[in-house]
């Protein structure tokens, strides 16, 4: 949780909370263990997790207007949530990534994806270009389920982004194991 003046997060610089959220397994959505050789769920935030073969994906939590909780784990192996970025700021100029994205299973892992974090933006303006915000789940690579996405909020008085707000990249979504995703946030 950060009070600055100015913040500026310079092309492919980044401020990444990415797999530091709640632990796999635990956190307050966190998908079923269900053990070797059955799939887990995905963990959840702002959205469900996913459901793996056999363990159930975590359940959504959290302020949709005000996030900042973590994401939960993934049920089995070792995939947390994404963690949180909080920005209180006078000025942002975003021209490169904020990210709070959820754990991806290793390959061949039977354990389902961390959810996406938090990314809760207050500044008086924003400006920059090309940047980019993402608080996405992870994705199980075997029969887990995918992590549901995180949740971001941007509270904004002065918009002088190149192109405006509506051109960021912006992204909560959930994550995938063939063909189940997790809910986005």
């Amino acid at each position: 949780n950060w009070t600055l003046n100015s913040v500026e997060v310079q092309t492919n610089g980044e401020i990444n909370t990415t797999n530091n959220g709640y632990a796999a397994n635990n956190g307050l959505g966190p998908g079923a263990s269900a053990g070797t050789p059955s799939g887990s769920g995905g963990g959840a935030y702002g959205g469900n997790g996913a459901a793996g073969t056999v363990g159930a994906g975590g359940t959504a939590y959290g302020s949709v207007t005000n996030p900042t909780n973590l994401g939960s784990g993934g049920g089995g192996g070792a995939n947390a949530g994404g963690g949180a970025i909080i920005l209180n700021v006078n000025t942002l100029n975003l021209s490169g990534t904020l990210a709070a994205n959820g754990a991806d299973s290793a390959a061949n892992d039977y354990a389902g994806g961390g959810a996406g974090g938090s990314i809760n933006i207050t500044a008086n303006t924003i400006s920059g270009s090309s940047g980019s915000i993402t608080a996405n789940g992870g994705y199980s690579k075997w029969r887990g389920g995918g992590g549901g996405g995180g949740r971001i909020a941007i509270n904004c008085t002065t918009d002088s982004y190149t192109g405006g707000l509506s051109s960021l990249a912006i992204s909560a979504k959930g994550g995938m194991n063939g063909g189940t995703w997790g809910e986005d946030g």
